[in-house]
């Protein structure tokens, strides 16, 4: 009998494995900063000095960070409609939002909050709110909600 003729067998199976990882000197101290004093920071390039948000490592190895936002505005923006409990922190539908900052040359992508689906349009000013109880994360930033609300 020929393996190649033979039908393999699959076995569906699923594994959990724990993990750990560094966020980095540069994620870290913006996670801090947020926690810390509730303001959002990002960094000044030193040779294009563009304000990058979220803030990266200059190539210099010379950061000026400065201070973005709280204000913002939605760049362009997806609805979620189904449920991943292990990525998503919240019930669906949620709004995720290309967010650019105030004062900031990029944008970012976070959740938005107080709002309904079908108000939110590309344009729309945005301000963060913060979470009661900061855990070190980007989650820290709860979510952004609308200035003006319809």
């Amino acid at each position: 009998m020929s393996l190649e003729s033979e039908e393999l067998v699959v076995y569906n199976s699923s594994m959990r494995i724990p993990y750990r990882w560094a966020a980095g000197l540069i994620a870290s101290k913006f996670y801090r900063l947020i926690a810390q004093e509730k303001k959002i920071y990002a960094t000044r390039c030193p040779k294009t000095q563009k304000v990058l948000m979220p803030p990266r490592k200059s190539p210099t190895g010379v950061e000026d960070w400065v201070e973005v936002g709280p204000g913002g505005e939605i760049k362009s923006f997806t609805v979620v409609r189904y449920p991943v409990p292990s990525l998503l922190p919240t019930t669906p539908p949620i709004v995720y939002a290309l967010i650019q900052l105030d004062g900031a040359d990029t944008s970012f992508i976070h959740q938005l909050g107080e709002t309904e689906i079908d108000k939110v349009k590309t344009g729309m000013r945005v301000t963060a709110v913060f979470a009661e109880k900061p855990n070190g994360n980007i989650l820290d930033i709860e979510y952004f909600k609308p200035e003006n609300p319809v």
